[in-house]
């Protein structure tokens, strides 16, 4: 039985749409909490000299592939309270 191309359709654009929130959440999380940090230590910045790139760049794709995964799996289904009834 051959997938639905409406479904397909519907899950691609919910994966990329959840994709594409979770990168700018995870962008703004990561410069909010930098820009926190160098304004709590204003006087002495040489904690942050050494910024933890492969780390940062490890969570940030992480969550863009559970984020485009989840919308992937999660899309195209109906909760039953929300799906038509079926007319007799």
């Amino acid at each position: 039985m051959a997938p639905n191309p409406r479904i397909l359709c519907i899950r691609a654009l919910t994966a990329t749409t959840a994709g594409a929130l979770a990168l700018l959440g995870a962008v703004l999380g990561v410069t909010g909490a930098y820009l926190a940090l160098a304004a709590a230590l204003h006087r002495d910045l040489d904690p942050l000299g050494a910024v933890p790139v492969a780390h940062l760049v490890a969570i940030v794709s992480g969550l863009l592939v559970v984020a485009t995964g989840a919308g992937w799996l999660l899309a195209g289904r109906l909760p039953p309270s929300l799906s038509r009834r079926v007319l007799d």
